[in-house]
């Protein structure tokens, strides 16, 4: 008698590219008018799935019914996945407030989940840009207090996951390059690229989940200081040479690459020219599983 050597995780595996190759089908065709990209490293669980089943028992029903049902359920994610992001609106808006008369510094507070996020030191009013999401609606106030200005933006809307790359939360900010600033970002994961070294950027803020970050710092203010608490990230920090620097770090499982800084304990790292430098920053990280860079420009 011929043994039974029926495999669960061979029959999913067969199924669920069978379904993938009949989509792109459909897309190339002209069939179906979608936008379907995917991103293999989003397909992740999916290998986890196939694990699984290779380690059911090919004999009995019970390992052919939940075979049967674990490959409906992935398919019918994929669909339902597939049909909601093009259904998806995406909402563009523009920001412009203006500077207030007698302001003389300004405060930025930014609350918003995931996505894309862009600063820089362009502004000709004291915060303007863009913003686009599918999911998300923008809030905006301001108020002066004394002589600041208060700006606070807030992303609100239900939670929708990037489904390959089609639920996009992007927001592009230009801030005035002329005016003190300090900066406060309370974030989800995020990608984010900030070039503040056109601003007079005093105080930085960065609360975020998984993120990469690209931060690119300044000369126009005599202190500086950093303060970023992050989960697992890759962040890429450069700093202008007319400035002395101090790393405070605090970390988990991660790699370190300073350029030209002294380690004072393991913890704290200060360039050659911190104590003679008139203007200096300093940089208080605290990171998960992460990767950072601090070069200089």
């Amino acid at each position: 008698m011929r043994e039974n050597n029926f495999n669960f995780a061979k029959l999913f595996l067969g199924i669920f590219l069978i379904f993938i190759g009949l989509v792109y089908l459909a897309k190339t065709t002209g069939l179906l008018n979608i936008e379907f990209n995917i991103n293999i490293l989003e397909l992740w669980p999916v290998i986890i799935i196939f694990i699984g089943l290779s380690l059911l028992s090919p004999k009995g029903w019970f390992s052919v019914i939940v075979s049967f049902l674990v490959t409906l359920i992935v398919l019918g994610i994929i669909s339902f996945m597939v049909v909601s992001s093009n259904n998806k609106t995406l909402k563009q808006e523009s920001i412009s407030i203006k500077k207030e008369a007698g302001v003389k510094s300004a405060v930025l507070d930014l609350k918003t989940g995931a996505g894309k996020l862009t600063i820089n030191g362009k502004g000709e009013t004291l915060v303007s840009g863009n913003f686009e999401s599918s999911f998300a609606q923008l809030s905006k106030t301001s108020e002066v207090q004394g002589e600041t200005q208060k700006v606070e933006l807030t992303l609100k809307g239900r939670i929708s996951w990037p489904i390959f790359g089609r639920n996009p939360n992007n927001l592009d900010l230009q801030v005035n390059p002329d005016i003190p600033l300090k900066l406060n970002l309370d974030t989800g994961a995020l990608q984010a690229n900030l070039d503040l070294s056109n601003t007079m950027m005093e105080a930085l803020d960065l609360d975020t989940g998984a993120s990469t970050i690209d931060l690119t710092l300044g000369d126009k203010v005599k202190v500086s200081n950093v303060n970023i608490n992050a989960g697992a990230s890759t962040i890429n920090i450069f700093l202008p040479r007319t400035v002395g620097a101090k790393v405070n770090v605090t970390s988990g499982l991660s790699s370190k690459n300073l350029t030209n800084f002294k380690k004072i304990d393991p913890n704290t790292f200060e360039s050659a020219n911190y104590t003679s430098s008139e203007k200096k920053i300093t940089l208080n990280l605290v990171i998960g599983v992460s990767s950072l860079n601090v070069n200089w420009k």
